[in-house]
């Protein structure tokens, strides 16, 4: 198993020959062109170097010689993958394609868990115009490591087929590989690939939190954000609750830990506040700083129309003279509309504080976020407590 030794002692380096080959644009030729590699590198090991890219070596032989050599080294270790490979590899360099074929089915065979050897037969497939048996392979690399999900997703993206193609053939349905494959997708495919996508993800128990999070974050930024939003409502199932029937706002008392993505709320740590659940959201200041607070969020889709935003708060001892307040504003533009609710400050029961009004075309969404703005005077420095009880943000008829 000598170069099966090797090869595992140049790990990296036989990622990089592998990346290098399956870029099919550029081709493993071009690649190696940059580098002078030894003869004795471990991509060279397995055949896929040429003659005029390794450095110069007395003991280098031949084409004829090296096929020779290969020959009987396959036959002394038949049972080894890469044995196979590398000769498959020069019967391609020797335009000997269709020869090549057994040889490597052979290696995928013997090294159905080796994701290298996996890897350069689906690049002869791929090179041979056999796309679907070099998806098949790939698919099998896919599901035994995300070393390859980059390289393997990009030649994906070559092929000129449809997207909804690779569910479940190049991609498997496995979790791992499959929320691989939408988080590749969110930033290059069009939405009604994304929605196909992560509905066949849903349909094969393969979604989450966090890619649910990510596409729908990708959806507001692209302003589409109704249909965000309704991709999280159904994603929440019986947890939705009353949420966009009517209700705007998700985990509206905090009574569970938010959910990525921008229909829960984000909440940001900072030092200078403490922050427990206690029948609802409580903040607690420690008197250290002069604190600009915006660190508590959620986002909402709206139409045009009337809104009103209510919260049920109280507080203990807030000294200075900023308190806490609720702003709403539009979240690509706060010049188009920026509200907010009054200030709370000092001592206070339990108590509602709201805010109405009207959202104009072409808003597509607004952030609620509790504020409280650095004060100007010489005692500054904000102690006491803040509780959220409870939120709400509807439209009104």
């Amino acid at each position: 198993m000598g170069v099966l030794a090797r090869m595992l002692a140049g790990a990296l380096a036989v990622k990089l020959c592998l990346s290098i080959i399956l870029m099919i644009s550029a081709g493993l030729s071009l690649g190696l062109n940059f580098v002078a590699p030894a003869s004795d590198w471990a991509c060279c090991l397995i055949g896929m170097c040429r003659p005029d890219q390794l450095q110069a070596e007395g003991s280098y032989k031949s084409k004829e010689q090296s096929l020779g050599v290969l020959q009987g080294a396959l036959r002394l270790d038949s049972a080894n993958p890469y044995r196979w490979a590398e000769y498959g590899i020069a019967l391609d360099e020797r335009g000997a394609r269709p020869a090549a074929h057994k040889f490597f089915d052979r290696a995928a065979e013997l090294g159905s868990n080796t994701p290298p050897v996996l890897m350069v037969a689906a690049n002869h497939y791929l090179l041979d115009s056999q796309p679907d048996r070099a998806l098949e392979l790939s698919k099998r690399v896919l599901s035994l490591t995300g070393e390859f999900d980059e390289l393997l997703f990009a030649t994906y993206g070559q092929l000129g087929r449809p997207l909804r193609d690779f569910l479940g053939t190049a991609i498997p349905v496995e979790k791992r590989p499959a929320t691989a494959w939408l988080q590749w997708l969110i930033p290059r495919a069009p939405e009604s690939d994304l929605i196909e996508t992560w509905s066949w993800l849903r349909a094969h128990g393969c979604a989450d939190d966090a890619i649910a999070g990510s596409l729908t974050e990708e959806l507001w930024k692209r302003h589409s954000c109704r249909n965000a939003a309704e991709l999280w409502g159904d994603w929440l199932g019986s947890e939705r609750g009353d949420y966009l029937r009517p209700e705007l706002l998700t985990n509206g008392r905090f009574s569970a830990a938010p959910r990525p993505g921008p229909f829960d709320w984000t909440i940001e740590p900072n030092p200078a506040v403490e922050l427990s659940i206690q029948n609802g959201l409580q903040l607690t200041f420690n008197g250290g700083e002069n604190l600009d607070y915006k660190n508590i969020r959620q986002r909402a889709a709206v139409a045009p129309g009337t809104y009103r935003f209510s919260a049920v708060v109280e507080s203990k001892e807030l000294t200075t003279n900023q308190g806490l307040s609720f702003r709403i504003y539009d979240a690509l533009s706060a010049t188009r509309l920026d509200v907010a609710t009054p200030m709370v400050l000092g001592t206070t029961p339990r108590h509602v504080v709201e805010v109405e009004f009207t959202v104009k075309a072409p808003v597509c969404g607004v952030v609620i976020q509790l504020e409280r703005r650095a004060s100007e005077k010489f005692d500054n420095k904000i102690s006491g407590s803040f509780t959220i009880h409870e939120v709400s943000f509807r439209p009104q008829s």
